[in-house]
């Protein structure tokens, strides 16, 4: 029964996360629709890294790890949305060849660090 809890939430995550990114993109068709699927994405991914994140050991209370995946979500959230910009991440992003793939994966760990 634990692995099915343990394996099950990830994956109920997974399909109401498609579900809902599907069903918002068929029937939103307003101009923040994009900005909203996003939203929806990072928050589903975010989730995602927290769920697969369930050690049995005690949690760590440190807060400065929490607040640094918070931030660097966001910020990549925001960049991803086209809000602003930063030249030098862009040019580090280009030079590592970081796309969407690699930022999705940021923020599964995102997730996984925040939960820890």
């Amino acid at each position: 029964m634990e692995d099915t809890k343990r394996l099950g939430i990830p994956l109920l995550l997974i399909l109401f996360s498609a579900l809902a990114v599907k069903l918002i993109h068929r029937f939103f068709t307003f101009s923040f629709t994009p900005t909203l699927i996003t939203f929806l994405i990072v928050c589903s991914l975010f989730l995602f890294g927290m769920v697969l994140n369930k050690s049995r050991k005690r949690r760590n209370p440190a807060v400065f790890k929490k607040v640094l995946a918070i931030l660097v979500m966001v910020l990549l959230m925001l960049m991803q949305m086209g809000y602003f910009t930063l030249p030098f991440m862009k040019d580090a992003f280009d030079f590592f060849g970081v796309d969407g793939f690699y930022i999705n994966m940021i923020y599964i760990f995102c997730g996984y660090l925040f939960a820890d």
